[in-house]
């Protein structure tokens, strides 16, 4: 959004590209500078973890997790959640435009000008954040009507919405999340691993 504020020329192929690769690139190497200092680990395995949370991947890297501040946990869980999005909205507004991977075009809404496209990319971005941060908050609540503490359920909603990997430190699963609360996650990490498309032509 900051990269086409004020543009009222359309981002070209090769312009998209560009915008995604280095934003994809840049901000895993300024959120590792907390993770380092929140889990004293030096900053170049703070990047492994920036870039593990950020692409959902939830390969852990650090040691004795279990000691680490609950903030830090909830920092590089956020991290998940926010790679999550960040890979929704890389699909549907760089990729999409320009016909990658099967998705549709975005349409012009009515009463936008001709050739900008800044009301249109903030339109699209403001309604993929409200989708994705609703099926989080259901996500919670569901897990913890099911049994899940409060604390435990904010980390395993970003993990089933973002279909990655990380829990609560220190604990499996089975010991976290009784199974209606497994049967939770399952349906949402296979809404998380579906379209967006697909979801509201089923709606």
């Amino acid at each position: 959004m900051l990269g086409t504020c004020g543009r009222t020329i359309k981002l070209d192929r090769v312009g998209a590209i560009y915008l995604a690769v280095i934003s994809w690139l840049f901000f895993p190497i300024v959120l590792a500078i907390p993770l380092a200092d929140l889990f004293s680990i030096s900053y170049a395995h703070a990047i492994f973890e920036a870039v593990s949370a950020f692409t959902t991947t939830a390969a852990d890297g650090i040691q004795n997790l279990e000691a680490a501040p609950p903030t830090a946990v909830f920092l590089r869980s956020n991290l998940q959640w926010t790679g999550g999005l960040a890979t929704l909205l890389t699909f549907v507004l760089f990729l999409g435009p320009i016909r990658a991977g099967g998705l549709p075009k975005p349409r012009r809404s009515s009463g936008e000008a001709t050739g900008r496209t800044t009301s249109s990319i903030n339109r699209i971005a403001w309604t993929m954040f409200r989708y994705f941060l609703l099926a989080t908050l259901i996500c919670f609540v569901l897990l913890m009507l099911s049994g899940v503490d409060s604390f435990s359920a904010l980390i395993l909603a970003s993990t089933a919405v973002t279909a990655g990997g990380y829990i609560p430190a220190g604990r499996e699963l089975s010991e976290i999340a009784p199974p209606l609360a497994l049967v939770v996650m399952a349906l949402f990490f296979i809404l998380a691993s579906t379209s967006v498309y697909w979801h509201r032509m089923i709606f």
